[in-house]
């Protein structure tokens, strides 16, 4: 599935955010074949869909993981980070820590806060893109 990404919305590539979508998909599916897909306490799993949930809201969806809106601005991806923070931090959401994690840290990184995304998009990886 190819991504619908608003270039306005990034601060990289969206070859770099389709390859960070193609992995995160394909972590998901080999951890739930090798732990299930109910595990309980899989942290990483949890970041992972998250991720996927910031990735699904870049690509086109009106209501953000933490507010309402699209993704149509890297200030408006860095708002939604920022109240993401505060679920990381402990306010109460309907995702969990991790999630709130994994969606935090995949807003800012497609935003070009990050130089990384570990798990999914080393440093050295988007050094050798650029």
């Amino acid at each position: 599935m190819a991504l619908q990404i608003s270039p306005a919305a990034l601060g990289r590539p969206l070859a770099d955010v389709e390859r960070v979508h193609a992995l995160v998909l394909a972590n998901l599916q080999a951890r739930r074949a090798a732990v299930g897909a109910g595990a309980p306490d899989d942290r990483e799993s949890e970041r992972a869909s998250g991720i996927l949930r910031a990735l699904y809201w870049l690509s086109g969806q009106p209501v953000g993981p933490f507010s309402d809106g699209a993704a149509d601005s890297v200030d408006r991806v860095l708002w939604e980070a920022r109240l993401g923070e505060a679920v990381v931090k402990g306010k109460p959401s309907r995702f969990t820590v991790y999630q709130a994690l994994g969606i935090v840290e995949l807003l800012r990184w497609a935003a070009g806060r990050y130089d990384e995304l570990p798990g999914f998009a080393p440093k050295d990886a988007q050094q050798q893109s650029a």
